[in-house]
């Protein structure tokens, strides 16, 4: 697959012991909107464009865990308006650290299962440098982020050059940092971390040929008969939805 293709990182599945808690957080502290939810999934987005960006489902104790050393998600990398994010600073919410860019404020926060979140608002986060927390002016008549997009994955697996020759033919913002950890290579459905991605893919992608390589690679695919979505698990158990 070329870099050129046109292809997109939509919105990331991410399994949680508590759907509320988290909520909340991603609600209150992100400034996402729920936009709907069905059985034990919640979709979030922005409270404008409404568009997916983020997806939790809720997997309980009895047949899911919390994750034994580091998540398989490093870092979850966010985008939107930089006004916006001054907002959501305006209001005091707790965060692990605030950044300034060329253009605004940006910060990170942890969500309640230990996920690490960065929202920005740069062309290039390599600009943005620590900062003290911001004495801002909130405006009441701010509701949320109005659209987000999901800008960077940044994932953590127990070998690089095991993981490179599937990610290096992807078109897409991902890092991949090596760390060493029990369940980095744990099956999608038993802990609590990210399970799937999924990416928006241009008509003109052939799938078909992308999957060929993905198992001349050894890992598993799946393709549908219209050849419209391609499911590859990378070789850390995670599952990449492509569709057009």
């Amino acid at each position: 697959m070329k870099k050129n293709e046109n292809m997109a990182l939509l919105a990331p599945y991410i399994r949680v012991n508590n759907r509320q808690r988290n909520l909340d957080f991603y609600e209150h502290i992100l400034g996402l909107r729920v936009l709907h939810e069905e059985n034990a999934f919640a979709f979030l987005g922005g409270h404008v464009a409404k568009e997916t960006r983020l997806t939790l489902e809720e997997s309980p104790s009895y047949r899911t865990r919390a994750v034994n050393g580091p998540k398989k998600l490093h870092t979850l990398v966010l985008k939107a308006d930089t006004a916006e994010i001054a907002e959501l600073l305006a209001r005091k919410i707790p965060v692990e650290r605030v950044y300034k860019g060329q253009t605004g404020y940006a910060f990170s926060a942890l969500s309640p299962e230990g996920d690490r979140l960065l929202l920005h608002g740069e062309d290039d986060v390599t600009t943005l440098d620590p900062v003290p927390y911001p004495d801002l002016l909130a405006d009441s008549g701010f509701n949320g982020l109005s659209d987000v997009i999901v800008d960077r994955l940044v994932l953590n697996v127990p070998d690089r050059s095991v993981s490179l020759p599937f990610y290096d033919r992807l078109p897409l913002s991902v890092e991949l940092n090596e760390a060493q950890g029990a369940d980095l290579q744990a099956d999608n459905d038993q802990t609590w971390d990210i399970s799937m991605v999924e990416c928006s893919v241009d008509k003109t992608v052939d799938l078909a040929s992308f999957a060929v390589i993905c198992k001349d690679l050894g890992l598993e695919t799946m393709l549908n008969k219209k050849e419209t979505v391609l499911i590859v698990t990378d070789p850390s158990r995670l599952d990449w939805w492509f569709v057009k």
